[in-house]
């Protein structure tokens, strides 16, 4: 969310994200879609509930990702993928 919104301005920037909204199993969903609307006024496009299927090359540069299908059919141009998949804090005590 940090990069999208920081690359926003002079970029097509898209989210996709399997929650009902940004960031929902850390802050929840009321909280998140308050995140998303800001984040939209900066015109960063979102596709929630959505799970990405694979990721096509470029056909300039077959190294290169050149779009990324979502498991609904949908295919997102792309010049750069950036993959977060986030992170659980290891609280518990070591001995």
């Amino acid at each position: 969310m940090e990069l999208a919104g920081a690359t926003a301005q002079g970029n097509d920037v898209v989210v996709v994200g399997m929650e009902k909204a940004p960031l929902e199993r850390v802050l929840g969903e009321r909280v998140g879609n308050i995140l998303r609307r800001g984040m939209e006024g900066k015109g960063v496009r979102f596709y929630l509930s959505a799970g990405v299927d694979k990721a096509e090359p470029s056909t300039a540069d077959p190294t290169r990702v050149g779009a990324v299908l979502l498991q609904d059919g949908t295919r997102l141009e792309a010049d750069l993928v950036v993959l977060g998949v986030g992170v659980a804090p290891a609280t518990e005590r070591r001995n």
